[in-house]
């Protein structure tokens, strides 16, 4: 009788190119576990990874949403705030690196992840930020993606392109530098350390305290403008999709202009007309969005002690920022009830 059975010749197998793959596979599931641990103190990156996990998370029923950049990150407290208005509060701005991208990705997982929509939205950008485009993106903000990566694959696709959302999606990639410097198992921050830096971003309603202890005592010397300021298409792009998302969920915006220390402002902001001409390009978009409201408080800020360095307010200039923007909320909440 003839013998059909199948025999499989193992030795056949490309067992190298399968052993490759293993480690690879290993080595891609030990970065995932070890994520959170591979970041450095003061482990900005890993806030941010926080921040977008907790724009994920199903109705935290936040009333304001502080969003921007790195002024407002260190600019307002929203336990300051909570405590004027009775309001929750929830601070998304982040560092410069990661761009208006991210305000608007975090903004849009909150709407879809929330029932109840925040009635307003705190949001500001440093002037000089604004004017980068694709480019300076692609070039300097494009790695910070790596801490917002988590559960926005389809979005980032559509906004960067599926090569670089894919890429993205390596933890290996993402903590390359970890192992260049030969930290290894050894370089593991403590465990202990990183939930409590977790549980601190919750309690602090993402505020960033740290430095904020200091005092600006440099100069800002004149220096020649070498531009003529205009916002970029790329920042104009993603704030324009801020104000839809506001807009269909019938939210107010509130844009309170960046301050600075009296020589920061007389010696950059003045002789450029930068300030104006951000004002003039706000003016526009107000046109169109009128639930859209900006103002400037520069002449209540201006005092180099509110400050830590020529761009961020230190600890009493937050206090002093965060209770005038407390003053404008309950204001209009006042409003809204009538």
């Amino acid at each position: 009788m003839e013998n059909n059975s199948f025999t499989f010749n193992f030795k056949k197998l490309p067992w190298a190119a399968i052993t490759v793959l293993c480690v690879a596979l290993l080595f891609e599931i030990f970065n995932r576990v070890f994520d959170d641990r591979m970041y450095p103190f003061p482990y900005d990156g890993l806030r941010m990874k926080i921040k977008n996990q907790i724009s994920q998370t199903r109705d935290t029923g936040y009333d304001v949403l502080i969003m921007g950049d790195c002024f407002n990150l260190h600019g307002i407290n929203p336990l300051i705030i909570e405590k004027e208005t009775g309001l929750k509060v929830f601070n998304y701005a982040t560092h410069s690196d990661y761009t208006i991208l991210t305000s608007y990705i975090l903004l849009k997982n909150h709407l879809e992840h929330n029932r109840k929509k925040p009635s307003i939205i705190v949001i500001n950008f440093i002037p000089e930020l604004t004017v980068y485009g694709y480019n300076a993106f692609n070039k300097r903000s494009l790695p910070f993606l790596f801490d917002i990566k988590e559960g926005n694959f389809f979005t980032l696709m559509k906004e960067i392109g599926f090569q670089k959302a894919v890429q993205l999606q390596f933890y290996s990639l993402k903590n390359s530098p970890f192992f260049s410097e030969y930290k290894f198992v050894s370089g593991l921050a403590d465990a202990k350390e990183i939930n409590d830096f977790k549980k601190s971003v919750w309690e602090e309603k993402g505020y960033y305290r740290r430095y904020g202890e200091g005092v600006y005592t440099d100069y800002y010397a004149p220096r020649p403008f070498r531009y003529q300021y205009r916002p970029s298409p790329f920042f104009e792009k993603y704030l324009r999709k801020i104000l839809d998302l506001a807009r269909e969920n019938h939210i107010f915006v509130f844009f309170p202009m960046i301050t600075a220390p009296e020589d920061v402002y007389e010696n950059l902001y003045r002789p450029s007309y930068m300030i104006e001409l951000y004002f003039s390009f706000l003016a526009n978009l107000k046109k169109e969005y009128p639930n859209l409201f900006f103002w400037g408080w520069q002449s209540e800020f201006s005092n180099c002690k509110l400050y830590r360095d020529t761009v961020h307010l230190n600890h009493k200039g937050c206090a002093l920022f965060s209770q005038k923007i407390a003053q404008m909320i309950f204001t209009a909440q006042q409003k809204m009830q009538k």
